[in-house]
């Protein structure tokens, strides 16, 4: 006896292969089956009426796939209608809506369900108006699955409040006001209330819109919850989250409009959260649901579904959706709190806005940014103004996310089997740090003055004196007091910060620490104390990758919402390598060591030595980092063999060590073109994308030519190719790249939104992106 599993993906099989198309109908060429058929269902009067007043209240919506009806149809009855109708078959699978067929008088379908639908739309229907849109398959389809698709029919009343968005917006657009009217019924007042407001923000309502043909994204959708979201203040945050999901799903439906209608809700379900790119279960289960049809069930070409698989396994970014939208803003959320404290109580505008516009550069010698290493450590490097604008806004942000639970009444989530975490008093020698952090990077206003003014450490020695001493019990001489307070508070600073060894953060590993249901949202409390003190720009930014194991991190997982919050191509994305670095700075000074005078530093006075993630199979040997190009095979070798056809890997950006003089360390990025250089007709071939900062690699055996054409196809639409030549970037399409990487020692990539930027590179810049790695860790 077959397994259940073999046979739902036989009856999937048959389902798929015996689909026509969409089209629309005239009601009176429609026919019901006998009730001796297998489940069918006899007609329902008191059904048939309920459905005509939900008619009435909100119309029948027959455009909306979940409500198209299943028929069968002979060849002979098709062939003959398309001639008649003057379409091809192929206009029967189009995006946009379902054309018209003209059927013979005489034709008759036969539907699987909806007959209490269809009776009340041909009562509510007005004459001339009488059509319906059936999902068309042929007539030979198996008995065992038609019985599926009736047992598929769900219930009319179930409106989600996406459904209901998506209808709004869709009367909205065409000024069907009573159609609209009929829709904002179905919700609460306080509902209506807050869809008003989203729609006075032209920016999020717009983001919210574009997602609108990816019709599975909106079972999600959460219009109770907008009130919340709202006073966040958070607007170019969440429009950039709406943005980036649109940009993935955008991808993963290779730019093509068409397929947009197929991504289904049971697919954002499963995709959603997955992270292929560092994670190997997620990889192998995303082969699975696409290969077992339950991905993207609706598209039947197989060339499509691999390109999509391909997209899905190379897709650099956590699976976003609506869920995890809503979801994420309660990480969001506790976080805004913390900046707002730094504002007015009623600024105007966003808090990117009001924070950005008391920018005042103060600390910040024209041409440099600084970078917050550590708790208790600093560096700047070159940068424009607005990389250190932006550099340090996200810094205030990451800050937030590390303390939270220090700052506010907000805990990190209960751990299964864990003790629910306390909420603690405010930790005011942390609001303390987070005002010399934001002055350090160069805002300067009287909110964070306030902080900084009241130092914890003098406020506790001077509770601990008069504690010790009761006023009421002891006679103070208040000179003398005062005196004696500023010596212990003197001495309290010189006693130096313990140097934490930083560990460097792992994208990837053998264990799991992030399962699906805690991907998103606010953090639970291991997870958060885990990863706090990797929560720095340099990491997030810069984070290494080296080889994709079993289970992503829970590092990887924030990362990932930080940069759908904020952004992977930033300004601040390129801010590679330090030239001077300073230790926590006080009030009125900040102590900055030069580069040259780095060799006679003490220890003590330095960022703490970088310890290496121990699963990290090529820097087994700690700080040595001394690998040469020569060891960068195996571990090329070694990577791949987690993927079918080609890899995707980040290069991986250094930094120098504070007290040692740096031993050479090779990039992956350089080793491979070296290895180019020398392997000639035997070495793989490798792409780089200058947008996102990855590169892939294709296996020259087995013949790679098929696998090259579907790569570049599979980006033509939104991508461009060039080669360096002439000291400069020349451009082609993308159908030349089987035959130009034969001959091109590297082939770069990118985004065409970015080409603007790429065009302005010379040949010096690009090998100064590949070949710059090259201190030791």
């Amino acid at each position: 006896m077959a397994s259940p599993r073999v046979v739902e993906l036989s009856l999937l099989k048959q389902k798929k292969a015996h689909f026509r198309g969409s089209a629309r109908v005239q009601i009176k060429h429609l026919r019901f089956e006998t009730h001796k058929s297998s489940g069918t269902r006899s007609l329902d009067p008191a059904n048939v009426r309920r459905l005509e007043r939900i008619f009435e209240i909100q119309g029948c919506a027959r455009l909306d796939p979940e409500h198209y009806v299943p028929a069968l149809i002979s060849k002979a009855d098709l062939d003959r209608t398309l001639a008649r109708s003057a379409i091809t078959p192929a206009i029967l699978h189009r995006f946009d809506e379902p054309p018209t067929l003209d059927l013979d008088p005489t034709t008759r379908l036969t539907c699987l369900h909806g007959k209490h639908r269809l009776q009340a739309a041909e009562h509510f229907l007005l004459p001339g108006d009488k059509w319906w849109v059936v999902d068309l398959y042929a007539a030979d389809l198996p008995a065992d699955a038609k019985s599926e698709i009736r047992e598929e029919y769900s219930n009319a009343l179930n409106f989600s409040d996406g459904d209901i968005y998506r209808n709004v917006r869709r009367h909205q657009r065409r000024s069907e006001r009573a159609e609209e009217g009929k829709w904002l019924a179905r919700l609460t007042e306080s509902k209506r209330k807050d869809l008003r407001q989203l729609q006075t923000l032209s920016g999020l309502s717009s983001a919210f819109d574009r997602l609108l043909p990816f019709v599975g994204l909106w079972s999600a959708m959460q219009l109770g919850k907008f009130h919340r979201i709202l006073t966040l203040k958070c607007l170019e945050e969440l429009e950039h989250y709406l943005a980036h999901v649109h940009d993935v799903w955008t991808t993963l439906t290779l730019g093509r409009e068409e397929l947009r209608r197929y991504v289904d809700a049971d697919t954002v379900e499963l995709l959603q959260l997955r992270f292929p790119t560092y994670s190997l279960r997620d990889r192998s289960e995303i082969r699975i649901l696409m290969n077992d049809g339950k991905l993207f069930p609706g598209v039947a070409d197989e060339d499509t579904r691999c390109l999509i698989l391909d997209r899905l396994q190379m897709m650099p970014h956590m699976v976003p959706s609506l869920h995890t939208f809503f979801e994420d803003t309660k990480y969001l959320e506790p976080c805004a709190k913390i900046l707002k404290r730094l504002l007015p109580a009623k600024f105007k505008g966003s808090i990117k806005r009001a924070i950005i516009k008391r920018y005042t550069g103060v600390n910040r010698p024209e041409g440099e940014v600084v970078i917050q290493e550590s708790k208790t450590s600093f560096s700047r490097c070159n940068g424009s103004e607005t990389e250190a604008i932006m550099a340090a806004y996200r810094q205030l942000w990451l800050f937030a996310m590390r303390h939270f639970p220090d700052m506010i009444a907000v805990t990190p989530r209960k751990d299964a089997g864990g003790v629910k975490p306390e909420i603690k008093e405010p930790d005011e020698e942390c609001w303390h740090r987070y005002a010399e952090l934001t002055y350090t990077l160069g805002f300067d206003f009287k909110e964070i003055h306030r902080l900084r003014e009241e130092d914890p450490d003098r406020v506790k020695v001077e509770a601990f004196l008069r504690q010790a001493r009761p006023p009421e019990q002891f006679q103070f001489d208040e000179i003398a007091f005062d005196a004696e307070v500023q010596r212990i508070y003197a001495t309290l600073k010189k006693i130096q910060p313990r140097q934490l060894t930083v560990k460097r953060p792992s994208l990837s590993r053998r264990r799991e620490e992030a399962p699906l249901a805690q991907r998103c949202g606010r953090p639970f409390e291991k997870s958060h104390y885990r990863d706090r003190n990797s929560l720095f720009l340099r990491n997030i930014y810069n984070a290494r990758h080296v080889e994709t194991k079993d289970y992503v991190t829970s590092f990887a997982v924030k990362r990932s919402v930080f940069f759908a919050f904020f952004g992977h191509d930033s300004a601040v994305s390129g801010l590679r390598e330090a030239h001077s670095v300073f230790t926590r700075p006080s009030a009125s000074s900040i102590p900055v060591i030069e580069e040259d005078t780095l060799t006679t530093l003490t220890q003590a006075t330095m960022p703490g030595p970088m310890e290496i993630d121990d699963e990290e199979d090529d820097t087994r040997n700690g700080t040595a980092g001394d690998e040469l190009a020569s060891n960068i095979a195996a571990y090329v070798q070694s990577s791949r063999a987690a993927s079918t056809s080609y890899e995707v890997s980040e290069q991986v950006p250094v930094r120098p060590s504070p007290v040692q003089e740096p031993s050479p360390r090779i990039s992956p990025a350089a080793a491979l073109i070296e290895a180019r250089k020398q392997g000639g007709e035997t070495a793989d071939y490798y792409f780089f994308n200058l947008s996102t900062g990855l590169y892939v690699s294709f296996e020259k055996e087995p013949d790679p030519e098929a696998r090259l054409t579907l790569f570049a196809a599979s980006l033509r639409g939104q991508h461009w190719f060039a080669e360096v030549v002439d000291d400069k970037l020349a451009l082609f399409d993308a159908t030349q790249v089987p035959t130009k990487v034969k001959d091109c020692l590297v082939i770069v990539y990118g985004e065409k939104i970015h080409i603007g930027d790429a065009r302005d590179l010379s040949a010096s810049d690009i090998w100064q992106r590949l070949n710059t790695f090259t201190e030791d860790l």
